[in-house]
């Protein structure tokens, strides 16, 4: 009577971890490994000064590019410059990036924003222009934050 009890619970237990590995729940030969978890998404801080010369101190920040839509915004927030270099458009991430000074140029619908870049670890500077509608959105003690690149002067990386 025990060996046959016996038997019934393997006989189970093999049926369901043969179940289990048939869905994709084990790890059996020639099956690739479970991906290691995303790491959590850097939130970049920097120093924007403005306009009229108010410093705000901001959390989480992104260049958003496109406009608002019908249904919201169009476009997306990313955590990258793109600069246009001469006759190339550059993407340079947050990352790489130590200090940005801005100046608005031109009028009506072509108006751009001059950009200098200094890099972080080389030191280098590049020179270009951005979309002046281009905004930076983030977030400070005050709640949420947008302003667009023509508004401001300034931005320094932690």
């Amino acid at each position: 009577m025990y060996r046959a009890r016996v038997g019934v619970v393997l006989g189970v237990a093999f049926l369901l971890t043969a179940l289990a590995r048939a869905q994709g729940g084990g790890e059996g030969p020639g099956e690739a490994p479970a991906p290691p978890p995303e790491p959590a998404p850097v939130r970049h801080r920097a120093q924007v000064l403005d306009v009229q010369e108010v410093t705000h101190n901001l959390e989480g920040l992104l260049c958003h590019y496109g406009s608002a839509g019908l249904f919201g915004d169009a476009g997306e927030a990313v955590p990258e410059f793109r600069v246009r270099h001469g006759a190339a458009d550059l993407t340079v991430p947050f990352e790489r990036v130590r200090n940005v000074e801005l100046q608005a140029q031109g009028e009506g619908k072509d108006r751009r924003v001059a950009v200098v870049l200094v890099y972080r670890e080389e030191g280098q500077v590049l020179e270009g222009t951005m979309e002046a509608r281009v905004e930076l959105r983030g977030s400070n003690a005050y709640g949420g934050y947008r302003i667009a690149l023509k508004d401001v002067r300034r931005i320094s990386f932690d």
